[in-house]
This record gives structure tokens, C-alpha cells and sequence, in this order.
């Protein structure tokens, strides 16, 4: 993609993956409506602009869910109205009290496991949608192995993630300019020789969106 001259390119880095993925969910796929409740699974990149996007939307309630504190709390200053700790107790209990009971009218799986997913397909209402952007391996096993945690009634619609980059990044950056989609919140750049200490930070949570700057 090409880009106006002048932009920060190690900025812009995340667009190529997490950022139209978690927008794209939201803004493309579920386009919540006035008054809707949008759950996201997950508070990594992908889903803290989820968070992001979901804000760009008419939806009531935005809810982050992850086990990780400091993101919970990040997920709440990026504008999420409601955070669920699953390590407090049972996530989707807790989902089905923070909407009466009724369920939530969207739900985003950006983790990609499986119990994960049954989570977020439990928190829906009966005619609600799960937008699945974690690929879990949706295998015959899979299947059965989330559908203990489906509800009594029957969940709505599963769909994938889905963008056209060519008309979606330039929006993002615009949005980004705007103060809009504050995606460079999440960014954390790390000198090439720095690699393997980016992949520890990322994979114990110190950092988010970890950018490697390439010697020129």
C-alpha cells in the first residue's frame, strides 16, 4: 500500500494486520446499531482496536474480556464501558448480568481458543452475531469441544473478519489522524537485534503491538 509522503511508516506498520483486522470486525462485518451491546474476547492488539472501533459506532455498551489487568484497564481508557475478568469468575455469567440477562447483540473472538470461542458464542442473544477473528482450529474436535458452553438458546450467525485494504487503510489512517483510532497507543518499537527480546515482551504481555525497526 501506498502511503502520503511523511507518515511514519513503524506507526503505520500495525495496519498491515492487527489493526484492519479489529476494525474490519467491527466497522465492516458486525456494524453494531443505537443501543447495542458489542463484547470483544481478548484485549491484545486486535481487540483493543476493536475496542477502538467499536467506539466509532452507535453501540450503548462496549465490553472488553480478558485475564490480563493492565489491558483490561488500558481497554477502558481506549473507551470500553464495561471490562470482564474471566480469572473473577465465569465470563459469560457475568456478560449475561451486565445485559439484564439478555445477552449481548455482537460478540468479537480475537483469541483463537476454542473455550474462548464457545465463551463469546454463549454470550450472545438468540438472534445475535459472533464475528471470529482468533482462527481457532475449527475442526470436527472443536466443534464439540465449544459446545458445552453454548447457551440454552440458540446463537446467531458466525462470521469471519473481512476488508478491502486498498479502500480500508486509507479510512484507518484518516480515522488515526482525526484522534479518532489512537491505534499508536498499542505500538512499541524494538531495534531489529532486539527481536527476541520483542517476542519475549509480547509473548508475556509487556508489550502489545511490538515494531521492528529494520537497520537502513
Amino acid at each position: 500500500m501506498k502511503v502520503d509522503d511523511g507518515l511514519n511508516l513503524s506507526q503505520l506498520a500495525p495496519l498491515g494486520c492487527s489493526v484492519q483486522t479489529g476494525a474490519g470486525a467491527v466497522l465492516n462485518v458486525a456494524r453494531p446499531e443505537a443501543g447495542s451491546t458489542i463484547v470483544v474476547f481478548g484485549a491484545g492488539a486486535v481487540g483493543l482496536v476493536a475496542v477502538m472501533a467499536a467506539m466509532l459506532t452507535p453501540a450503548a455498551r462496549v465490553i472488553a474480556v480478558d485475564v490480563n489487568a493492565a489491558r483490561l484497564e488500558l481497554a477502558s481508557e481506549l473507551g470500553a464501558t464495561d471490562t470482564v475478568n474471566p480469572a473473577d469468575g465465569d465470563p459469560v455469567s457475568a456478560l449475561l448480568e451486565l445485559t439484564g440477562g439478555l445477552g449481548a447483540q455482537y460478540t468479537v473472538e480475537t483469541s483463537g481458543r476454542v473455550a474462548v470461542l464457545g465463551q463469546a458464542i454463549s454470550s450472545l442473544t438468540s438472534a445475535g452475531t459472533c464475528v471470529v477473528v482468533g482462527a481457532p482450529p475449527l475442526d470436527l474436535r472443536s466443534r464439540r469441544r465449544a459446545e458445552p458452553a453454548r447457551p440454552r438458546h440458540s446463537p446467531g450467525r458466525h462470521q469471519p473478519g473481512r476488508q478491502q485494504p486498498r479502500q480500508f487503510i486509507p479510512r484507518l489512517i484518516e480515522l488515526r489522524r482525526r484522534g479518532r483510532l489512537p491505534f499508536d497507543r498499542l505500538i512499541r518499537p524494538y531495534a531489529f537485534d532486539q527481536i527476541n527480546v520483542a517476542a519475549q515482551d509480547a509473548a508475556e504481555a509487556r508489550t502489545i503491538k511490538p515494531v521492528m525497526i529494520l537497520p537502513t
